[in-house]
């Protein structure tokens, strides 16, 4: 979760991400790799519509993006 929350760029919105690094990125939720705190059944995601993060149902539809 830390590195996809890293290249959210809260001056932006829709997406909230450096657009010319991160070309064509859609307003939408993209999966972490991290369990959602406090819950052992839902996995973390960050909406990159607004910068957010959330927790839902590992076996929903989300976009991925490779960060390190």
């Amino acid at each position: 979760m830390k590195e996809l929350h890293s290249i959210v760029d809260y001056s932006q919105f829709d997406p909230a991400i450096d657009s010319a690094a991160f070309p064509g990125t859609p307003t939408s939720f993209f999966w972490t790799a991290s369990q959602a705190p406090g819950s052992a059944s839902q996995a973390a995601y960050v909406n990159f519509n607004g910068g957010g993060t959330g927790a839902t149902d590992p076996t929903d539809t989300l976009n991925v993006r490779c960060v390190r």
